[in-house]
């Protein structure tokens, strides 16, 4: 298997393959440095997203304006 490209990680890690595929993706990225450093990096690019994504729920309404000053809405 040549290397991984970031699209069969992510569907790798997303669960997305099938049982065969995911075997054979886990077995490359158990015996190849380079794409298990690529694995480590698309986990950290997830669960950095996450984050991101969870601290959004908890912004309340006041903090973002429902209209922007300046901005007119259009006549239609």
């Amino acid at each position: 298997m040549t290397h991984l490209d970031e699209g069969t990680i992510h569907a790798w890690l997303d669960g997305a393959l099938g049982a065969d595929d995911a075997a054979a993706v886990e077995r490359h990225v158990g015996r190849c440095d380079e794409c298990a450093a690529r694995v480590a990096e698309a986990r950290g690019l997830i669960a950095g997203a996450s984050r991101i994504l969870s601290a959004l729920d908890d912004v309340g309404s006041e903090i973002v304006p429902a209209r922007a000053p300046g901005v007119r809405r259009m006549r239609v």
